[in-house]
C-alpha cells in the first residue's frame, strides 16, 4: 500500500484507540507515525527515502516485505522498549507497525507476517496504488472526517 493509506490507517486507528482509552496525543502520534516503519526495506517508500543509510542495506539483506513485515520486529521493538519502562510508547509503536503489515497482508504481495520462520504469504486481492486501494483510501479519509466531526459535536 502507499503512505498516504497507510497513514490514514494509522490516523483512523488512533481515533478509535483513544475513544476506547483514553490514549493522550503522543501516544496517537507515534502510532501514526509508526505505521511507515515496516517500509523502511524498500529505497522507493516515503521513509526509505529519508533514512536511505538504512533502507538500502536492509533491503539487500533482507528484500521488501521480508522481515521488516514480519510480526517479530514490532513484538520486539515492544519488548525493548517495554523493558526500558515506555510501555505506552513501546505499544504505539507496535499497533502502527501492526497495522501496516496488516493493511498489506490485503494486498496482492502480500506479507511473510512469520519470516523467517516461515515464508508462508498472506495476500489479498487489492493492487498498490490500485483502483481498490484508492477506494480505501477515500473510505478511510471519510472515516476520519466523520470521526473528527463526532469527535467535535461530543466536546462542544
Amino acid at each position: 500500500m502507499m503512505f498516504r493509506t497507510h497513514l490514514a490507517i494509522g490516523i483512523i486507528s488512533a481515533l478509535l484507540i483513544h475513544d476506547y482509552f483514553n490514549t493522550g496525543l503522543l501516544f496517537s502520534i507515534v502510532l501514526i507515525l509508526s505505521t511507515s516503519l515496516p517500509d523502511i526495506d524498500h529505497q522507493g517508500s516515503w521513509i526509505g527515502r529519508r533514512l536511505w543509510i538504512f533502507s538500502k542495506p536492509i533491503n539487500i539483506l533482507f528484500g521488501h516485505r521480508g522481515i521488516t513485515h514480519s510480526m517479530f520486529v514490532p513484538l520486539g521493538i515492544f519488548g525493548i522498549i517495554y523493558y526500558y519502562g515506555h510501555q505506552a510508547i513501546g505499544l504505539a509503536i507496535m499497533l502502527g507497525y501492526i497495522t501496516h503489515i496488516l493493511a498489506d497482508s490485503f494486498t496482492n504481495e502480500g506479507v511473510k507476517i512469520a519470516y523467517p520462520v516461515s515464508k508462508k504469504a498472506f495476500s489479498g486481492p487489492l493492487k498498490t496504488n490500485g483502483v481498490g486501494e484508492h477506494v480505501l483510501f477515500t473510505l478511510l479519509i471519510i472515516g476520519i472526517g466523520f470521526k473528527l466531526i463526532q469527535s467535535l459535536i461530543y466536546y462542544f
